[in-house]
């Protein structure tokens, strides 16, 4: 049972991790309505 939670934290970990990282380096369509970002995530970019 243990080993199942941890393997599921883990992928959901991998998930947010990508998913973070990806808009990093992305843009909103509206300049005006994307909320700022996290430090953390600002260390993802690849620019």
């Amino acid at each position: 049972m243990k080993n199942s939670k941890k393997k599921i934290g883990n992928a959901v970990a991998k998930l947010a991790y990508a998913s973070a990282k990806q808009s990093a380096n992305s843009t909103c369509i509206a300049f005006f309505g994307q909320p700022k970002m996290p430090k953390q995530v600002k260390k993802l970019r690849k620019f």
